[in-house]
């Protein structure tokens, strides 16, 4: 997951292209979304005026709607900045990750600097 400023294609197809390969886009039939097969993903959709799961191909939007609202939980009630959200963001992919991989949470969390930071003597 990453942040953008701006949610446009002009922003998020080549930030997509250079972090994932053979994407598969699931999306409602906004007419917007219309040309990312010819930006070569894979496009999966549900028409949400009749269906929240598509009944031909099982796709929906849920997963990606209870992950933004679990970020949005995840933020400070008060005092939340702007300028710290790629912090808040960083945070809940770590806690999410190791929740679901790791028997103790905080000891994978001071674990972790030791692969970047190597450790020495001096």
């Amino acid at each position: 997951m990453v942040t953008v400023q701006v949610r446009s294609a002009v922003t998020l197809i080549p930030r997509s292209r250079s972090t994932f390969f053979r994407v598969r886009v699931i999306s409602d039939c906004w007419k917007s979304y219309n040309t990312l097969q010819q930006e070569g993903y894979i496009q999966g959709t549900v028409n949400l005026s009749i269906e929240f799961v598509n009944s031909q191909t099982g796709d929906h939007t849920q997963t990606i709607a209870s992950t933004c609202r679990a970020i949005k939980q995840s933020l400070p009630q008060s005092g939340s900045l702007m300028e710290m959200y790629y912090s808040y963001f960083a945070e809940y992919i770590f806690w999410k990750h190791y929740q679901e991989q790791a028997d103790d949470c905080f000891l994978a969390f001071l674990k972790k600097p030791r692969k970047v930071y190597q450790p020495s003597l001096t």
